[in-house]
């Protein structure tokens, strides 16, 4: 379930960012989210220590709430660098190892060596009409480099909370990912993302998805904010509480008092920075002849106060909306949350990207954890593939092992049951040929008699009942059944005569069954049977013939009736 939860983490000059996305058919849902203030001062935010500690509480307070899983965190504005750098094609690893040896000084005024660096290659210049300088097919590299002590700083947070950095974000990139996977954007489309936060803004020029120029300037919300403070002799919260009322589209002649005054003061400021933002654009218009900024997207804190986006677009000519809607198809969340969420929204985009990273593939891919770290996580997670891979073999082969095992216990239940049922018909059918061999026995059998209504029970009656109740190994050599009763005799092969005699106990006309036996030297058993009829007519007497070799009595052919 890990796999599919991600941590968004932002640490701005005022607050900090976190995001909670889970990973969905669709896209993902943002579960939580979190903007938590220092409720410091901008000076004293100043001290690295103080801001160090206040981050620390913040995170600790977060993350005993959600678990800290899959984070990825941005690194402040004011503490990266992102340049995007024409090279001529080569691999990734070429061209590591280019900047890597000083390569293009001329785009990078820094030593490498000094920083924690990345590359993500964006873009191939490789048909004829985008063939550029000598003629050479070129790429676009966004190079995002941070200095190691602050990337330090970031890691021993996560240290001291016991939770690991996955991945170490540019904010400037991850604000842009943001972006880039909540709206669709026309691939010719020159447009600009501006980041106004605390303390930096960033101005970022694009055409479709990828970033061509990229410059922070050095102005943000902390500055109104300061100036009210001083000004109006409030304290840092209710000169935040103040700016936040300020109406910047009003017509200054009808302000109030405090906001002319608080106006008056960061105005200078304010044209220093406008300035640089439309010199931003310029520069690139100028470089790219034809190309011009069809519109501005403003995100951050200053996107929050009241029309400050109106307020900017007069002053530099060009529509600037704020990001403050969420691409529904993509990117979903509790209705319960809609109004505090799309609130938020614009200071939530780089936490919001920062997240994205660990769970979709995204245009602008950069880590800035120090190599070793990546390379020995990637070891770590290569040996516990490995792990993983041979466990999952042997688990398979037990599961097999188990399975078959079962299904052989199984099948030998299976057959256990089928010689059950086997026996069982292995009974009926030795029963059946019992009887047929009793019937058999006495097929060669019939009967004269006479008055047999009056006297005795029907034949068909009796031979009947007598071939059920004849054991196996027993056969007659005569039968006779006459008005004094029964009488048979014959052999077995082994003493059954009594069993013949239990049997009959249990029927409807051999209850009574006498019988004496004698062994004839030669294994077998000569036996004969009786039963005593108690009502004898004297009148009409009746002999039944024994054998087909024996003579039928002497009665008249009219009182023969054969059964």
């Amino acid at each position: 379930m890990a796999k599919n939860i991600s941590i968004g983490v932002d640490i701005g000059n005022n607050q900090v960012k976190v995001v909670q996305l889970r990973k969905t058919l669709s896209g993902v849902k943002i579960d939580k989210f979190y903007i938590e203030d220092y409720a410091l001062s901008s000076k004293e935010l100043e001290s690295g220590e103080v801001r160090r500690k206040a981050v620390s509480q913040i995170l600790g307070r977060i993350f005993s709430e959600i678990k800290p899983v899959n984070v990825a965190v941005a690194i402040s504005k004011y503490e990266e660098n992102v340049r995007t750098i024409l090279f001529p094609v080569m691999t990734e690893k070429q061209l590591r190892e280019v900047l890597k040896f000083g390569g293009q000084q001329d785009y990078i005024p820094f030593d490498l060596n000094d920083m924690i660096w990345d590359i993500n290659i964006s873009n191939f210049y490789r048909r004829k009409d985008e063939v550029k300088t000598e003629g050479k097919e070129k790429m676009e590299v966004v190079l995002a480099v941070a200095k190691k002590s602050i990337v330090n700083n970031y890691l021993d947070i996560a240290e001291s909370l016991n939770f690991s950095i996955n991945i170490l974000e540019s904010s400037l990139l991850a604000n842009l990912n943001f972006s880039l996977y909540n709206m669709v954007i026309p691939s010719d489309k020159i447009w600009s993302k501006v980041d106004i936060g605390a303390e930096t803004t960033s101005v970022n020029i694009l055409e479709g998805d990828s970033l061509k120029f990229g410059l922070n300037v050095p102005w943000g919300v902390n500055d109104i904010i300061e100036t009210a403070e001083e000004v109006l002799a409030l304290d840092w919260a209710a000169a935040k509480e103040f700016v936040s009322t300020m109406d910047f589209t009003q017509d200054q002649a009808l302000a109030d008092k405090k906001t002319k005054m608080v106006y008056s003061a960061f105005e200078g400021k304010l044209k220093d920075f406008l300035r640089q933002l439309n010199g931003a654009f310029s520069f690139f218009e100028s470089k790219n002849e034809g190309k011009k900024v069809a519109e501005v997207y403003m995100s951050g804190g200053a996107a929050r106060l009241l029309n400050f986006n109106k307020f900017i677009a007069e002053k530099i000519g060009k529509p600037v909306k704020v990001e403050s809607e969420l691409n529904k198809n993509l990117i979903s969340y509790d209705k319960s949350q809609e109004s505090a969420l799309l609130n938020a929204l614009p200071q939530l985009g780089t936490a919001i990207g920062a997240a994205l990273r660990v769970l979709l593939p995204v245009k602008n891919n950069v880590n800035l954890l120090p190599r070793e770290i990546i390379i020995g996580r990637n070891l770590r997670s290569r040996r516990s593939l490995l792990i993983v891979t041979v466990s999952s073999i042997l688990l398979v082969l037990l599961v097999g092992t188990g399975y078959k095992i079962k299904l052989g216990a199984a099948l030998q239940e299976k057959i256990e049951i089928c010689k059950t049922d086997l026996g069982k018909e292995d009974e009926i059918v030795k029963e059946l040929r019992i009887k047929k061999k009793a019937i058999d026995r006495l097929a060669a059998y019939t009967v004269r008699y006479t008055s047999h209504a009056k006297y005795f029970k029907k034949w068909s009656d009796m031979v009947c009942e007598l071939a059920k109740i004849v054991p196996d190994k027993m056969w007659f050599e005569t039968v006779e059944w006459n008005i004094g009763g029964f009488d048979a005799s014959g052999m077995c092969k082994e003493d059954v005569v009594r069993d013949f005699a239990d049997i009959g106990m249990k029927s409807k006309n051999f209850q009574n069954l006498k019988y004496s036996t004698r062994e004839t030297g030669d294994g077998l058993i000569s036996f004969r049977s009786w039963i005593k009829n108690e009502k004898q007519a004297v009148a009409a007497p009746g002999k039944a013939v024994r054998t087909g070799a024996e003579k039928v009595s002497n009665l008249p052919a009219a009182e023969r009736r054969p059964k």
